[in-house]
This record gives C-alpha cells, sequence and structure tokens, in this order.
C-alpha cells in the first residue's frame, strides 16, 4: 500500500512538472511574439515559429543601460568590423544585412527569420545555420529586421 501510495504521488508529480509553461512565464521581459500581424510565406513551418518577441542579447549604448529596459541596437555588429556574420560573445548568430560601412546588420533566426534565434559557439556556425534556412529576424520586436 505504501508503495502504490509513493508511486501515484510520484506520477501526479512527474505530470505536473512536466506541464507546459505560459509563454508569458517563459518569455518574461522579452515579451510573447504575436504572429497574426505578420504576413508569413508559406514555405514557413508555422509549427517553429519562435514564442519571445524580443532577442536575449540586446546591444546598448552606456548612458542608456540603467535607465532603458528597450535597448538600442547599436550602428555596429557584434563582433569584428567588416565581417558579413558571425557569433556574439553570448552566442548568438548576427549577419550583415545591408552596407558594410554603414553597419546595418540583424540577428539570425532559424525557419527563415521566425523560429528559435540562431545559436553558435563560433563565427562559421552562423553560416552552416543559413544553409539551414536561418535568415534575419522577422516580425514586430526591435531586434528583428536589418538596420542599426
Amino acid at each position: 500500500m505504501k508503495f502504490t501510495t509513493f508511486a501515484l504521488f510520484a506520477y501526479h508529480a512527474a505530470c505536473v512538472f512536466s506541464m507546459p509553461t505560459s509563454a508569458e512565464n517563459e518569455c518574461g521581459a522579452l515579451g510573447v511574439m504575436d504572429w497574426s500581424t505578420v504576413e508569413l510565406p508559406d514555405y514557413v513551418d508555422r509549427t517553429q515559429l519562435r514564442k519571445c518577441k524580443e532577442h536575449p542579447e540586446r546591444i546598448v549604448s552606456p548612458n542608456k543601460r540603467e535607465t532603458n529596459i528597450l535597448e538600442e541596437r547599436a550602428c555596429s555588429p557584434p563582433g569584428e568590423h567588416g565581417k558579413r556574420w558571425g557569433c556574439s560573445k553570448k552566442g548568438y548568430c548576427w549577419i550583415n544585412c545591408g552596407s558594410l560601412l554603414r553597419g546595418e546588420w540583424c540577428w539570425e533566426a532559424m525557419n527563415h527569420g521566425t523560429g528559435e534565434w540562431s545559436k553558435c559557439k563560433e563565427d562559421d556556425d552562423c553560416y552552416r545555420n543559413m544553409e539551414k534556412g536561418a535568415r534575419c529576424s522577422v516580425g514586430d520586436c526591435k531586434a528583428c529586421g536589418c538596420g542599426c
């Protein structure tokens, strides 16, 4: 009887901890992405859309870091100037999407820009991710699209 009670308790605990968390809880300050306002091409896998709206790594200017939680993007990629793509110090891919001289860049996301943020350990991982369908992030987030 004690074993059955313990087994039922363990099963119940496993069920509770395996329940999916809400997108609001999972994303927190990054916000939840609303894909209903974005026109998606047919080739985008709608089962692989990104949940969180903003990029987890945001570039800020030092004078705005303490007062502004919605941080502005620097006009320079988070890697070596003049490179076409790269891996940030925190392990996210970026690609140069416009003029190298103007410093235009974007964060790379899988699933043609709509999926999870593209991750890396070295610069060449970002090129390999592009071969797997990673592109400039799309959507209505501050980190989405090309620019600076």
